[in-house]
């Protein structure tokens, strides 16, 4: 008799999934989340990169990968996302008690009910917790510092899936799911699904097993539908039913209806190629991403002036670190002798914050005789990790009255 193995199978990878879920929020790499999007400063930690929203590139081919390793997995593998991956799967699968509401007395029914709300509540704290770190969510709910703001976001979320799985469940995903609607589109003849072997139709002995057990309540034996997730229930249904008559089951996994396996097909490898590609780019550009940005700008506020026998001119240095250490940063001049930097040439810089410092430079007035702005090379010293940079500055030649030129 044929046991019930992708089920099995199914239970096994959702508890990896449930696991790794709980578990994610709370792993750190070199201070860093191991996946979350922190809206208080708008990083994006991944394997402990800690990516800046304002830094496009990395965020970019991010971006790209991911749509492009979507785009393979449907063309390739159809919707064995949706019945073995995603997280409304899972989670139907994981409050599928709630489908035998009306079996029970009333106290088993508000049990049941109860039981629903608090674990919608925990999948809510779970997702909150990819978007506001452990130490402050925990904090700002059982601290000294409570936020009306996490907890009303705690219940809302709490309650809209609390309704999700106890009223729509699987009709999301036969209905308002946009990856339903995409499938048709991107599935041709080579794709895999759930089928119903042709040269084995005529064995069905209508026993609508295969029916019954399907989440989305389609007959699979129609052929394809936008609805089916392939969740292989209807091929282990149909494998207890047939396996009584010494039979396998009418349904399995294939490569289209012949199944006929086409990895090289031209979607196919464009796909995976681009995937790829768009994966080396991203670590490159993540991994050559610098932890420390400087940028150097003219002090609007001060003008060019003479201070005795030196010109003098303000700037504006903008120092944001995004490591998770202090950072020391030391500025001087290249190629030039007798300048000033006032009132400070070394400044330090908290983890994870973004600060504006003031300095002025001062030369000696002969310099600026011949010419009414001097280049200048900045350069910029990271104590800590002992690399350097330059920016080129603009030095301007005081305006000054006829009266004061006399």
């Amino acid at each position: 008799m044929m046991t019930n193995n992708f089920q099995f199978y199914r239970r096994i990878v959702r508890a990896i999934l449930v696991i790794l879920g709980v578990t994610l929020p709370f792993i750190k790499i070199n201070g860093n989340h191991l996946l979350i999007f922190n809206i208080y400063t708008f990083e994006f930690h991944l394997f402990g990169l800690s990516l800046q929203i304002n830094q496009f590139l990395p965020l970019l081919a991010l971006f790209l990968f991911f749509t492009f390793l979507f785009l393979y997995i449907t063309v390739t593998f159809g919707r064995i996302w949706c019945g073995w991956l995603c997280p409304q799967s899972v989670s139907m699968e994981l409050t599928s008690f709630i489908q035998s509401f009306n079996k029970g007395n009333l106290p088993v029914k508000t049990f049941k009910i109860i039981l629903l709300y608090a674990l919608s509540v925990m999948i809510a704290a779970n997702i909150l917790l990819y978007f506001i770190p452990y130490e402050i969510f925990f904090d700002r709910l059982f601290g000294n510092e409570f936020s009306k703001g996490i907890f009303t976001a705690l219940i809302t979320l709490g309650t809209l899936l609390f309704l999700n799985f106890w009223l729509v469940r699987y009709k999301f995903c036969a209905t308002v799911c946009p990856y339903s609607m995409l499938q048709s589109i991107l599935f041709d003849k080579h794709t895999l699904a759930v089928w119903m072997i042709p040269e084995r139709r005529d064995e069905c002995i209508n026993c609508l097993s295969c029916v019954k057990v399907c989440s989305t309540k389609i007959d699979i034996r129609q052929g394809q539908n936008s609805a089916c997730i392939n969740c292989a229930k209807c091929i282990d249904a149909c494998a207890n039913v047939m396996g009584k008559l010494g039979k396998k089951s009418l349904f399995a996994y294939r490569f289209g209806e012949e199944n006929k396996k086409r990895f090289t097909r031209f979607s196919s490898t464009v796909s995976l190629f681009l995937t790829v590609i768009s994966f080396i780019i991203f670590i490159l550009i993540a991994v050559s991403t610098k932890k420390v940005q400087v940028e150097v700008i003219p002090y609007q506020k001060f003008l060019p002036r003479y201070i005795h026998d030196f010109a003098a001119n303000g700037y504006v240095l903008v120092i944001e670190n995004g490591d998770n250490k202090d950072k020391t940063i030391a500025i001087e001049i290249e190629d030039l002798s007798g300048y000033e930097i006032t009132p400070n040439s070394i400044f330090k810089v908290k983890p994870k914050s973004k600060e504006d410092f003031t300095f002025f430079v001062k030369l000696k007035r002969d310099l600026l005789e011949n010419t009414p702005i001097l280049n200048l090379k900045l350069k910029i010293v990271n104590k800590e990790d002992k690399t350097s940079e330059i920016k080129n500055i603009s030095f301007r030649r005081p305006i000054t009255s006829r009266r004061s030129k006399k």
